[in-house]
C-alpha cells in the first residue's frame, strides 16, 4: 500500500477508533419546577408572575465517570459549553463504559483562565469571554421576569470569576443511571426564586454576587432517575 494511503487508512481507523469510544450522551434539559422550558416563552412560577429565559449557556469542565467508586474514565481536554437552547450544543458524548455517578464543575479553572483567549467552544466569539483579567463567564443567564401586575424586569447574570476571592467554579457530583442517553436537568425554579428583582436585576462582573448565585446554581442540577 503507497505510504499516503497507509496514513489515511491510520487517521480513519483512529477516527473511527474515537468514535466506537465515545457513543454514549449526556443530554442536559432546562425544567422549571418540573414544567418545559422554551425560549423566548414565559412560564408561570406558581404565584402568578412569570419568567421568560431568552439566553442559558454555561461551561462544563473536567467530566469524569465513576462505577462503584472507582473511578472508569476522565475526558481529556475536558471543557463544553453547552447552549440549552441549541440542540447541536446541549449534549456531551461520553466513552461507552459501565457508570453509576458522574463528576464535573460549572464553570473553567484558573489554568484555562490564564491561558487567555482559545479556539473552539472557548473562542471569545461564543460571547463567554470577558477580558484577560476576568477571564471566562461560566454561566450566562438572561431573561425577563414578569409580576402579577404586569410589570417587566430584565435581568442578565453573566457569572464568573477565576481569582480568589471571588473563585465561581462549582464542583458537581451525581448519581447516573448507566443508558446510551442519560439526561441532567437543570431545574432554574431554585435560582429565580432565590432573587430579588427589585435589587438584583444583573450580575455582570466578578464579585460576591457572581460567587453567591453560582452557589446557587449548581444546586439546580439533578440527574433523571
Amino acid at each position: 500500500m503507497p505510504a499516503k494511503r497507509s496514513i489515511l487508512f491510520i487517521i480513519l481507523c483512529g477516527h473511527l477508533y474515537a468514535q466506537s469510544q465515545a457513543n454514549k450522551t449526556i443530554k442536559f434539559i432546562p425544567v422549571f419546577d418540573q414544567q418545559t422550558i422554551q425560549e423566548g416563552i414565559y412560564i408561570s412560577n406558581g404565584n402568578q408572575d412569570s419568567v421568560q429565559f431568552n439566553t442559558l449557556k454555561f461551561y462544563l469542565s473536567g467530566v469524569q465517570l465513576f462505577k462503584k467508586e472507582k473511578k472508569v474514565w476522565a475526558e481529556e481536554n475536558s471543557y463544553h459549553l453547552v447552549n440549552v437552547f441549541d440542540p447541536k450544543h446541549y449534549d456531551i458524548k461520553i466513552k461507552d463504559v459501565e457508570f453509576d455517578k458522574i463528576n464535573f464543575s460549572l464553570g473553567l479553572d484558573s489554568t484555562i483562565n490564564n491561558s487567555g483567549a482559545l479556539g473552539g467552544d472557548l473562542d471569545p466569539t461564543t460571547g463567554m469571554y470577558w477580558a484577560w483579567q476576568s477571564g471566562y463567564i461560566n454561566v450566562k443567564i438572561e431573561g425577563k421576569y414578569k409580576t402579577r401586575d404586569n410589570k417587566i424586569n430584565d435581568f442578565s447574570y453573566h457569572l464568573g470569576g477565576y481569582l480568589f476571592p471571588f473563585v465561581t467554579i462549582q464542583s458537581l457530583e451525581l448519581e447516573l443511571n448507566n443508558s446510551n442517553t442519560s439526561v441532567i436537568y437543570i431545574d432554574l425554579s431554585l435560582f429565580i426564586q432565590s432573587i430579588d428583582f427589585n435589587n438584583q436585576k444583573d450580575v455582570m462582573s466578578p464579585g460576591s454576587g457572581a460567587v453567591k448565585l453560582s452557589s446557587i446554581l449548581v444546586k439546580c442540577f439533578r440527574a433523571k432517575q
